[in-house]
């Protein structure tokens, strides 16, 4: 299956891509206190929905980084459509595979795709060198909201040790010398919001073409997902951070 496809028909009509409310979003870039002047950077940037928030919002230019062909195109379009005389840029490309100027982005996000980096401590390291001082981190990542059973994880073919419990995770940012402004966790509601319209795009692409070569391994992991929503709802926690790097 290509997934970078498969993911582009599941988030038809989705704009944000994790279980985190816009609004959510929105309150915790306003936190961020951006003006005109200054700039975000967005790592994984998907469609580039919480960048081109911030420039609605606030003014300031961004640039946004993020491998799939489909999301960057989409990018730009709504870039086109929404602030067509901003300075956003979209860079079709892996997390380390452009130049970016390395330093003075008042806030650098990363949400849901610390795989990028190879997980979230080496996310944090990454990241850091990028802030302007007193620039903020955003963070979106999974963890366990209790011990995964061993029933849970096979049903969708997760291993334990791929994501961390919650206070490990929260712990992780003062590890890394990072002091917490805000934090989300995201509820069951929230995991619905997102997850059910997803599964009904897949489902109706895959009634709608079933000879598409792509058909099974959709599905196969449409149901991965509804195993692992109902073998253990709230089992998988996501949690947005908002965090600024601690001062001598």
């Amino acid at each position: 299956m290509n997934r970078d496809r498969a993911s582009a028909i599941a988030h038809t009509g989705i704009t944000i891509a994790n279980p985190i409310p816009g609004a959510v979003i929105d309150r915790f870039v306003d936190e961020c206190a951006l003006g005109a002047d200054d700039r975000v950077l967005d790592i994984g940037c998907g469609r580039g929905e919480l960048l081109l928030r911030a420039v609605e919002h606030t003014g300031c230019s961004a640039v946004g980084i993020d491998p799939s062909p489909s999301q960057i195109a989409i990018a730009r379009a709504e870039a086109a459509r929404r602030v067509p005389n901003a300075d956003v840029t979209f860079h079709e490309a892996a997390a380390g595979g452009v130049h970016v100027e390395l330093h003075g982005y008042a806030l650098v996000a990363c949400v849901g795709s610390t795989h990028a980096y190879g997980g979230l401590s080496q996310t944090f390291e990454a990241l850091k060198i990028f802030l302007a001082t007193d620039g903020h981190l955003l963070i979106g990542d999974g963890y366990w909201t209790e011990p995964p059973s061993a029933e849970y994880l096979a049903g969708w073919g997760a291993t334990s040790d791929e994501l961390p419990d919650r206070a490990a995770f929260e712990g992780s940012f003062g590890q890394h010398g990072l002091a917490v402004a805000l934090q989300y966790d995201a509820t069951i509601a929230d995991w619905d919001a997102y997850e059910e319209p997803w599964l009904a795009n897949i489902d109706a692409h895959v009634r709608d073409h079933p000879d598409d070569p792509d058909a099974p391994g959709m599905t196969a992991w449409a149901n991965e997902t509804r195993a692992r929503r109902r073998l253990g709802p709230g089992v998988l926690g996501f949690a947005l951070v908002l965090a600024t790097a601690v001062r001598g």
